[in-house]
């Protein structure tokens, strides 16, 4: 069996990115005197390992705190989604192989959440454990290039990439449609090139390149629509019909006449160098596949809701399970650079389980590596309020000795100093009161005996601590307790938690229905995975948020309908990392009994096509894509259904296929879309998805943005689906 490899269309912009190596320090000894001869490679590696640049600074020689900043070293380099850069500090040797001393590697979404400036990074060793840091000048310039509208023409020319008056010859339009990631077979691109060049001296002007670009971006499906919805003897809509279109067809009740002119005026092109009125085929285009302007999430709900300044048991919050695991559960690696992911991604609960008398991080009665609890902690403190500024919650399962949880302690304090919240009058706290705060999640000394260890081993006879030091226990702000149902439980001043896993919670929500939810109104809950998942597999989360469960643990390295799930929801309230509860689980004058959902809705949803579909990983192939969409809702599970597959086409692939879902509660259906490549042969590639909750998403026709594996956006690539709801009853 051979895979089709043909000409192709990425569809993420590359970032042009500046950066200067400054210096480095606490860096390991590599020779015998207690010294090292360190230079930094750089270079970009693609999905096959191939280095695409090779970068070196000067060799320091006898030091571990080399400084290169009066050395030239200033470089530049581009990055696609597809690859990734790595800075690798080395020590020279004359006489044999030079030694590792520690690496950074940084991928394509790193970038996107990094801002200009000069800052310490941690290295990381090849065995995960953190071995000195690295001073990076980021110039940047990656954001400048990053956008999701849609490819238009009006584009081109407003960023300056296309000059009106300048005739592009051969070569110049295979250079442009380069720059913005467009890559056609030469074949199809010299048939199309010849049909325009209509003076046949290899260039075309302006408006021919403009029929070649159009042809290129156009979309049959919603050429169609256009058709449908426009004047019956004039291929254009005016101002008036635009209007009627927003209004009835996309529920836009609001809009008003200013708004359908100002529409038309920004997405559709001027003719003969005068702005029209009407809107013609490629502005209705544009204006359908606009991010922006026709997501098919409302705006409004990405952006945060204002100040956090309700109690934090009201706020569900992203939480990771096992941070420290890159892979599997029993024989994976442990890095820090888990945390480094996670944090970058937004997660607000991350993990540590600590053991030994130096103090460690590790998977306990496995075969995973481990890495030191100090380097974990520098690493988070580096990475915590990169995304968001609201508190980060270490949920520390704590394996110790005495001697090793007062070192703990000393290392928290040390780390994070100012940032460390006291857990005195934590209660009365909220997020908003606890930005850049760090808090701790773990047994104290009055519940180490009675709170139940965190039981995610294989092996159930694991080591339980029964006792707390108290150096450690002052800095719990977030106590385990334990924990047999909801009923009263003391207040002593702190939060307080029942830590459970996937099974007991099941049976919590089946035996106490909305008192679980009322208890989770005052306390919190973390649920975590049961220890049966060795391959990091994840539960789905719906049914707990339903339940009021505010701290869902999944294992963020897998890509898996669980996290597909979880980004959907905190995509909200401005990737804060907290999103508030919906009122009725606040307040309880409603009935909220997760066991009481009846049918409320009918949603139905058409998928239309899709529009730049990315390659699977190879990054060659033309993917034969089918739509998977799926609607997790709290009473009526998972439903699942998905498209026909359309052969060798990730360009414009069409489907028109309608489907039918039951809903019972939008506050907490998640939908999610996954474009998939069908292989006759193996397993079908996952290429792309996009999630939302049914409380956010918008009738009418809709562009749906695509994100890949990490969460990141895919820049113009995209499906357009129909939406409406039926109300039941």
């Amino acid at each position: 069996y051979q895979r089709r490899v043909r000409g192709s269309m990425s569809n993420v912009i590359p970032l042009d990115l500046c950066f200067q190596i400054q210096q480095a320090r606490n860096l390991p000894a590599a020779d015998l005197n207690g010294k090292s001869d360190p230079y930094v490679e750089c270079y970009v590696i693609d999905i096959k390992g191939n280095k695409t640049y090779n970068f070196r600074t000067k060799t320091i020689k006898g030091t571990l705190s080399p400084d290169w900043r009066g050395t030239r070293n200033e470089w530049r380099i581009t990055v696609t989604p597809l690859q990734t850069v790595n800075f690798v500090v080395m020590d020279h040797d004359l006489f044999g192989k030079n030694d590792l001393l520690g690496t950074l590697k940084w991928e394509y979404q790193d970038f996107l959440c990094m801002k200009n400036g000069t800052r310490w990074f941690p290295l990381i060793s090849k065995n995960g454990t953190r071995e000195g840091e690295l001073k990076i000048n980021f110039m940047g310039g990656a954001r400048a290039h990053v956008s999701r509208e849609p490819l238009s023409f009006n584009k081109l020319v407003s960023d300056g990439l296309l000059n009106t008056r300048v005739r592009l010859k051969h070569d110049d339009v295979e250079a442009l449609l380069k720059k913005i990631n467009i890559y056609k077979s030469k074949k199809e691109f010299e048939a199309q090139f010849k049909e325009l060049d209509v003076n046949g001296d290899g260039s075309l002007d302006f408006d021919e390149f403009s029929i070649f670009f159009e042809r290129l971006c156009s979309r049959p499906a919603v050429i169609k629509l256009f058709h449908t919805f426009s004047s019956k003897t004039e291929a254009h809509m005016d101002p008036d019909t635009f209007l009627q279109f927003l209004r009835n067809h996309q529920k836009m009740r609001e809009s008003t006449i200013d708004d359908a002119v100002k529409l038309i005026s920004r997405f559709e092109k001027p003719i003969k160098g005068h702005q029209t009125k009407n809107l013609y085929i490629s502005g209705f285009q544009n204006f359908i596949c606009s991010i922006q302007e026709n997501s098919i999430m409302n705006p409004k709900y990405l952006e945060q809701q204002g100040k956090l300044d309700r109690p934090l048991t009201e706020y569900f919050i992203s939480s990771s399970h096992n941070t420290y695991l890159m892979g599997h559960q029993l024989s994976g690696i442990s890095s820090v650079e888990g945390y480094v992911k996670a944090l970058l991604r937004g997660f607000r609960c991350i993990e540590l389980d600590c053991w030994g008398d130096n103090p460690y991080i590790t998977h306990g009665f496995t075969f995973v590596s481990t890495i030191k609890f100090e380097d974990a902690c520098e690493t988070i403190r580096d990475y915590a309020f990169k995304i968001s500024p609201y508190p980060v919650i270490l949920s520390l399962e704590v394996h110790c000795s005495l001697v090793g949880q007062r070192k703990m302690a000393a290392i928290l304090k040390n780390i994070f100093k100012e940032h460390l919240i006291s857990p005195k009058d934590i209660k009365s706290k909220t997020p908003e009161d606890l930005k850049y705060k760090i808090l701790l999640k773990a047994k104290n000394s009055k519940t180490a005996a009675t709170a139940p260890a965190e039981n995610d081993k294989p092996n159930k006879d694991q080591e339980t601590v029964k006792e707390i030091a108290t150096e450690l226990s002052d800095l719990i702000s977030i106590v385990c307790i334990p924990f047999n149902g909801p009923e009263d439980t003391p207040n002593d001043g702190v939060w307080q938690i029942a830590n459970i896993s996937e099974g007991v919670t099941d049976t919590f929500v089946n035996k106490f229905g909305s008192k679980f939810v009322e208890w989770n109104a005052t306390h919190l809950t973390r649920v975590y995975p049961r220890g049966t998942r060795f391959g990091s597999s994840n539960f789905l989360p719906v049914k707990y948020w339903e339940s009021g469960c505010q701290i869902l643990a999944l294992n963020c390295q897998t890509n898996c309908p669980s996290m597909w799930e979880n980004d959907g929801l905190f995509q909200e309230n401005g990737k804060t990392g907290y999103v508030l509860k919906p009122l009725r689980m606040r307040q309880f004058n409603v009935k909220s009994d997760p066991n009481a959902l009846e049918l409320r809705y009918k949603l139905n949803i058409k998928v239309i096509d899709g529009f730049h579909l990315p390659h699977d990983e190879s990054g060659t192939d033309i993917i034969d894509p089918y739509i998977q969409v799926s609607i997790s809702d709290p009473k009526f599970g998972q439903q699942t259904v998905q498209t026909k597959k359309i052969d060798d086409n990730g360009l414009n692939p069409i489907w028109n296929e309608e489907f039918t879902f039951n809903i019972s509660d939008l506050e907490f259906v998640i939908i999610t879309f996954v474009v998939w490549d069908e292989d006759a042969y193996a397993r079908d590639d996952f290429i792309a998805f996009y999630s939302c909750r049914g409380s956010s998403i918008r009738e009418g026709l809709r562009v749906v943005p695509l994100k890949d594996k990490n969460g990141c956006d895919i820049v113009h690539s995209n499906l357009l689906v129909q939406i409406s709801f039926d109300k039941v009853g």
